[in-house]
């Protein structure tokens, strides 16, 4: 049996904002204010929310939830990277900023 992919794939007339939002344990909630506020206002498109996050220091029932408070009905898909355990953690990126203890999209 083959292995299990998905494949996004986007036409035109789209547009993207990137952000990058540092984290820490607790702080799930700030960081969905901070991602909210990266992506602007609703304006009448259908919106989808690309979200990278450091699966070590990244709290997901919490960042979702608020997000999900924050951004109703927007999609949230995305992934996480993963080691072999002797870090405890990876990293992000967007654009030029890089680091651990972060959510980018």
């Amino acid at each position: 049996m083959a292995p299990p992919f998905a494949v996004l794939a986007l036409g035109g007339g789209f547009r993207a904002r990137r952000f990058f939002v540092p984290i820490s344990r607790g702080g799930a909630a700030d960081a969905a204010a901070a991602i909210a506020a990266a992506t602007g206002e609703p304006d009448g498109h259908e919106r989808l929310l690309l979200l990278f996050a450091d699966t070590y220091n990244v709290e997901p029932e919490p960042l979702f939830l608020r997000l999900a408070e924050l951004l109703p009905g927007v999609p949230v898909v995305g992934g996480g990277a993963s080691e072999d355990g002797s870090v405890g953690e990876v990293s992000v990126f967007a654009g030029d900023a890089s680091s651990s203890h972060a959510v980018a999209g």
